[in-house]
C-alpha cells in the first residue's frame, strides 16, 4: 500500500550511504527510488540535484563504508576465513552485498552480521571438506548472538544445586538451554577443532550459551547423550523422560539421571519444579 507520508530525506540518504550497489542504480534511474520511498516533488527534486554533485562523495562513503564491515566480519569468521582463497570469499561478500535490499537493515554488529553472511554462504555449493566448517561456524555464532533473559538466568540459579533423587524425579520438569543447537560431526572439523581421540569419535557437536556467566560453549556428543537431550521437549516430567529412555532407547536409568545432572550443572539443562 503506497504511504501517505512522504519519506524523510535523511532516512533516504542514510539508506543509500550503506548500499554503493544501489547509488549506482539509482544515479542510472532515478525512478528506481520510487520503489522504495514517497518523496516530495520538492525533496525529489533536492535529491536530484544533490546526486548531479555529490555522487563521488556519497558512493566514495559507502565503499568504505562496507570495507569496513568487510573487516570486521572477518574477525568474527576465523575458521571459514582459514579454509578460503581470501579473493574467492571477497567475491562472495560482494555478492552477499548485492543481494541486501535497499531498506534492510544492517546488522548491529560484526557478529550478527557474520551470522547473515554464512547464511548467505551456505546457500551456495560449497566444497565437502569446507561446508561443514561454515556450517560450525554459523551455529557457533548464532549461540554467540544469544541473548539471555533475566528470567532465564534466575531460573537456572534457582535450581542449579539441586541432587535429584528418583523420588523427585516426577516432581521436575527439564527444559533444553533455549540457546542449545546441534550439528552432525563431520571429519572435516579436525582441521579446526581438539578432538578426544582417547574415545570414539563425537557424533554431533552441541553449542550453548551459558547462562549464569553468558559464555558460548561447544561440546561433542556421542548417540546416547543426543537422544537424551532431544527426548526433553516431549516429555511433562523428569520421570517420564527417564521411563522413554530406559524402554525406548535402552538407557540405564542410573546412567541417564547422572547425564541430566551433568547436563544441568553443565547449563545445558533447565529445571523447574512442577506445582
Amino acid at each position: 500500500m503506497k504511504k501517505t507520508q512522504p519519506d524523510n530525506l535523511q532516512f533516504v540518504f542514510a539508506c543509500l550511504i550503506t548500499h554503493s550497489k544501489w547509488i549506482y542504480l539509482v544515479r542510472e534511474d532515478y525512478q528506481l527510488l520510487m520503489q522504495f520511498f514517497t518523496l516530495s516533488d520538492y525533496d525529489y527534486h533536492l535529491f536530484y540535484c544533490f546526486m548531479q554533485t555529490n555522487f563521488d562523495k556519497l558512493l566514495t562513503s559507502a565503499l568504505l563504508a562496507e570495507e569496513k564491515r568487510w573487516r570486521e566480519m572477518l574477525t568474527a569468521i576465523p575458521y571459514t576465513v582459514s579454509t578460503f582463497y581470501y579473493k574467492k570469499l571477497k567475491n562472495y561478500w560482494e555478492q552477499y552485498l548485492k543481494s541486501i535490499s535497499l531498506i534492510e537493515f544492517i546488522p548491529a554488529t560484526p557478529i550478527h552480521e557474520s551470522i547473515n553472511f554464512l547464511v548467505f554462504l551456505l546457500k551456495h555449493p560449497l566444497d565437502l571438506a569446507i561446508r561443514p566448517i561454515v556450517e560450525y561456524e554459523y551455529s557457533r555464532n548464532v549461540t554467540r548472538a544469544f541473548d539471555i533473559s533475566p528470567e532465564q538466568k534466575d531460573n537456572y540459579t534457582k535450581f542449579n544445586h539441586i541432587n535429584l533423587t528418583i523420588a523427585e524425579l516426577p516432581f521436575y520438569q527439564a527444559q533444553l538451554n533455549p540457546s542449545f543447537i546441534t550439528n552432525e560431526y563431520h571429519t572435516a572439523l579436525t582441521k579446526i577443532l581438539a578432538a578426544d581421540t582417547s574415545d570414539a569419535s563425537p557424533d554431533y557437536i552441541g553449542f550453548f550459551k551459558h547462562l549464569q556467566t553468558g559464555k558460548a560453549v561447544s561440546l561433542f556428543l556421542n548417540n546416547s547423550s543426543f537422544t537424551l537431550l532431544n527426548s526433553i521437549p516431549s516429555h511433562p516430567s523428569l520421570s517420564s523422560l527417564i521411563h522413554w529412555l530406559n524402554h525406548a532407547a535402552h538407557l540405564d536409568p542410573a546412567h541417564a539421571i547422572k547425564a541430566i545432572k551433568k547436563f544441568h550443572k553443565d547449563s545445558i539443562i533447565l529445571l523447574t519444579h512442577l506445582a
